[in-house]
């Protein structure tokens, strides 16, 4: 049914303008394959997702009209998600918020929303934080992990120096990281501690959900 409504929205954009002629309506016509291809495959994502836990996931009768509604939600936000990891996170979201007892429903919910609204430079930033920062990088408990400050941040992805300053503030309105003050942060290469940035407990959860962990 999503997939049939976002074709008729189309269809009636393409019709309000056909002064624009062929090339509008060619772009149109791009622009719903595109979405069309996003709704397909985030629908192969849950079911995939679903049936990787087939053994973990008991759904009732009662419980099966809140499970259309999650994924038709999930369907209505694919055509936004900016990378193939957000659209497997998405799914990953859908089948987890039916393995806890009691299912958690309206966080699923609230995780894809947040998850609409994320790029994959949030992604990078957010899996760095998580992280120990170590001479290894290497990953920890997400619950633990030290606070980074922003210049070991844009260290390890110097690509996102032009915009680490707004996506840290998005991040940080979004509630998925928090500030660390510099009493509790990490030691500077010369000598005092420095402020950083690290998950919040909702940006454990998030990142922990897109990745299909509990």
């Amino acid at each position: 049914m999503a997939v049939e409504a976002a074709g008729d929205v189309v269809s009636v954009g393409s019709a309000a303008i056909p002064i624009f002629g062929g090339p509008i309506s060619a772009l149109l016509q791009a622009v719903e394959n595109r979405h069309l291809q996003a709704q397909i495959r985030m629908l192969q994502e849950i079911t995939e997702a679903l049936g990787a836990r087939i053994d973990e996931i008991e759904v009732s009768a009662a419980r099966s009209e809140e499970l259309i509604d999650l994924a038709a939600h999930a369907v209505r936000v694919a055509p936004e998600l900016r990378s193939d990891e957000l659209i497997e996170g998405v799914a990953n979201v859908v089948a987890l918020a039916f393995v806890v007892s009691p299912p958690q429903i309206e966080r699923a919910h609230l995780l894809i929303d947040i998850a609409g609204r994320l790029s994959p430079e949030h992604l990078i930033v957010l899996r760095a934080v998580s992280r120990v920062l170590a001479d290894s990088y290497e990953r920890s408990d997400r619950n633990t992990a030290k606070a980074w400050p922003t210049r070991a941040v844009v260290e390890l992805h110097p690509e996102l120096e032009p915009v680490i300053e707004p996506l840290i503030g998005q991040l940080e309105s979004f509630g998925a990281i928090r500030r660390v003050d510099a009493g509790t942060g990490v030691r500077a290469q010369s000598g005092p501690f420095e402020s950083g940035w690290a998950l919040s407990g909702f940006g454990v959860q998030l990142l922990n959900h897109l990745d299909g962990e509990l």
